[in-house]
């Protein structure tokens, strides 16, 4: 598969045996929670008990939810390694604040059609519509390239170094006003999708009614937190990336579901082309 890539610095050749855990959580065949890591032999263990412990806050539910574990092996010269994007958080008070701001921060990435264009259809094809399992492709024409319209692509096969991972919820704790595994989860999945570089941008809300804090990222900008991203009680969200005009989807989508990915270190931050007061750094090298 050849599909351009984002230049990253060489990094040491991984030697030893990894796996890919992928974890999924759902109740009565719907999807509620979820998660995955790519680990060495020897962080095997506790990195099954840790994703297993998300099935604690669930377990008092009627019918109780089902967990499944898949384990694969991982030759480690498949492995790319990676490093994470640089991480700021959005001030706001509110689903207005912080929606100007996140067509602010659009056009500071794209032209202003399309960043009307990107944020139009966020708001139809995500917030609007039933969640699907995985994310929507659109292109700079706004056409959705997915094979089917109620089905997404997964982003999967990814994972962090335990130690900055431990870094990545350290400063979660530290910086957040809700620290929780989804912040460590999207920053991870976030820098893996950008990582490809026919992919301009993501946004993300989650489809949980209690939860209105979503992200965008791109190159240009780091993983940008945003709070009220979506009006409280909405059971809709999910994820865009917009991506160049002309890429072969076929080879992006191979790359997202099954290319390996590990993250070692954080990017350096990026200066932002616009003076944003209501943006803070959060994380980066």
């Amino acid at each position: 598969m050849f599909l351009p890539m984002r230049q990253l610095p060489k990094r040491p050749t991984l030697t030893e045996s990894y796996f890919s855990i992928r974890m999924r959580i759902q109740q009565d065949g719907r999807h509620i929670s979820g998660g995955e890591d790519l680990v060495a032999a020897e962080d095997l263990n506790g990195t099954l008990t840790r994703l297993a412990s998300r099935l604690l806050p669930f377990s008092g539910e009627t019918p109780p939810p089902q967990q499944t574990l898949t384990i694969d092996p991982i030759p480690p010269s498949t492995i790319k390694q990676g490093a994470l994007l640089p991480v700021r958080s959005l001030e706001s008070s509110g689903l207005e604040e912080s929606r100007r701001a996140l067509f602010l921060i659009l056009e500071s990435i794209l032209d202003g059609p399309l960043a009307e264009l990107v944020l139009e259809s966020f708001e139809r094809n995500i917030l609007g519509c039933p969640s699907r399992n995985g994310a929507l492709l659109m292109n700079e024409r706004g056409e959705i390239l997915n094979d089917s319209r109620t089905e997404g692509v997964r982003t999967t096969h990814l994972g962090c170094l335990p130690s900055l991972r431990k870094s990545l919820e350290d400063t979660a704790f530290r910086s957040l006003i809700k620290p929780s595994h989804r912040f460590s989860d999207a920053i991870i999945l976030a820098s893996k999708v950008l990582m490809a570089d026919p992919v301009l941008l993501e946004i993300c809300a989650s489809d949980d009614p209690a939860y209105q804090t979503g992200y965008i990222a791109s190159r240009t900008t780091g993983y940008i937190r945003i709070p009220h991203i979506k009006s409280v009680g909405i059971p809709t969200g999910g994820r865009l990336y917009l991506v160049k005009q002309g890429t072969n989807i076929k080879e992006l989508i191979t790359f997202l579901r099954e290319t390996p990915v590990l993250f070692s270190s954080w990017a350096p931050p990026t200066p932002l082309t616009l003076a944003f007061p209501f943006l803070h750094d959060v994380a980066g090298a």
